[in-house]
């Protein structure tokens, strides 16, 4: 029963406006962020901090959703029922961090070493080489993406990737939330979702600096992935 679940899915995401498309360098320079905070695995910001160094989780990351007409940004994570109101905390306070200090020019260039040798394994076969063509141009409308990528990424600078994230990535710097730009729309507010037993729900009362958090059982949870893959294999 729900009693007996200890665990939280804890997601906190926001909508990319406005949405760089047709700007590879842009989205290179976004993707390099989200692997320094979140997408780079045991060595991103929010593992060392949340896993590593608190013992607040077993995995968190972020990610990055790019489709034709919108873009996002999901941290995704599970912790202790009992942890939910730090490891949240925590979560935003590493957000923070990042939108008002940018990141190091050492995780950088890490990083950029990373994405080459990714880049690389990923066209080693035709067939890869022709998914990487597809999805450019089909949802991010970016041509000649194969022949610039490795150049693109050895010119990307530090002040490249922390305009990113200054423009796309985050919220401002005070507790108040607010849309990302003047042209941004009602829903690019931060939403947080937790999925747990509804026990968690005073922790959540307690935490300053995010909108109202929808809390969601187990059951919705179970339901609603179903119906995503079900949608997803139409």
């Amino acid at each position: 029963s729900n009693e007996r679940l200890v665990q939280a899915e804890d997601r906190l995401a926001y909508n990319l406006f406005p949405f760089p498309k047709n700007d590879l360098q842009t989205l290179s320079s976004i993707e390099l962020a989200n692997s320094i905070l979140g997408g780079g695995g045991i060595t991103s910001r929010l593992f060392t901090d949340l896993r590593k160094k608190r013992g607040l989780t077993y995995h968190i990351s972020s990610h990055l959703i790019f489709k034709k007409k919108y873009g996002a940004f999901v941290v995704h994570g599970s912790t202790k029922n009992s942890s939910v109101k730090e490891f949240l905390e925590q979560t935003l306070l590493n957000l923070k961090k990042i939108k008002q200090e940018g990141v190091l020019l050492k995780e950088l260039k890490k990083t950029k070493q990373v994405f080459k040798i990714r880049f690389l394994k990923s066209i080693e076969k035709p067939e890869d080489q022709l998914y990487d063509i597809l999805y450019y141009k089909e949802y991010l409308g970016v041509n000649q993406y194969m022949d610039n990528y490795l150049k693109m990424i050895d010119r990307m600078s530090l002040e490249d990737v922390n305009s990113s994230i200054d423009k796309f990535i985050l919220f401002n710097n005070t507790d108040r939330l607010t849309p990302l730009s003047s042209n941004s729309v009602s829903n690019s507010f931060l939403q947080v979702v937790v999925y747990a037993h509804p026990s968690v729900l005073p922790q959540l009362e307690q935490i300053k600096g995010l909108p109202p958090i929808k809390a969601i059982s187990f059951k919705d949870y179970f339901k609603e992935e179903l119906n995503f893959y079900k949608t997803q294999n139409k």
